[in-house]
């Protein structure tokens, strides 16, 4: 039987923060990369990383295929509160506070035959006091740098959401 090894993990942080590329790959694989790494957008890359950093089953986020219009966009909405709260770490909103600056990524459907669907990020947007998406209250990130990586990595949520808010109010 082999030997223990405990390790603080405020030490394992420290060692990876000034390693080598290569050694950091090697510490991501021993202790896994969202252990290592304090900002979620160094590591995070996809839907399963968001829910693997929440300690959420992806397959709660699996749209039913008998699923109705209401379901689906709920699942949805869901899924994109998720990738802010993770994404946002401590950062809290207060949609009564006028004065915190809130950002979102802004999306318009274009003609891209580069973009899935014609869907692409446009700009992320901070307000203090208004709302201008046809989405009503939706998920804010704390700067900008968040919510642009929020809406270039995880553009086909934000797809499936409006799609299904879209075709859920049109079979009201």
């Amino acid at each position: 039987m082999g030997k223990q090894l405990i390790i603080d993990k405020d030490n394992a942080v420290k060692a990876f923060n000034e390693a080598e590329p290569g050694l950091k790959k090697v510490l991501s694989t021993l202790f896994g990369k969202e252990v290592l790494c304090q900002n979620p957008l160094e590591w995070v890359s996809s839907f399963a990383d968001i829910c693997q950093a929440a300690g959420e089953d992806e397959a709660q986020y699996i749209i039913p295929a008998s699923a109705t219009y209401k379901l689906a966009m709920d699942i949805c909405q869901d899924k994109v509160d998720l990738i802010a709260k993770v994404l946002n770490g401590d950062w809290v909103e207060d949609l009564a506070d006028t004065s915190q600056r809130k950002h979102y990524p802004y999306f318009n459907i274009i003609v891209d035959k580069a973009a899935p669907g014609g869907f692409r990020l446009s700009f992320d947007v901070s307000a203090y006091d208004f709302d201008f998406s046809h989405f009503g209250v939706r998920p804010t990130y704390r700067d900008g740098k968040t919510s642009d990586f929020a809406g270039r990595t995880f553009v086909a949520e934000y797809q499936a959401f409006g799609q299904y808010q879209k075709l859920y109010r049109s079979n009201k």
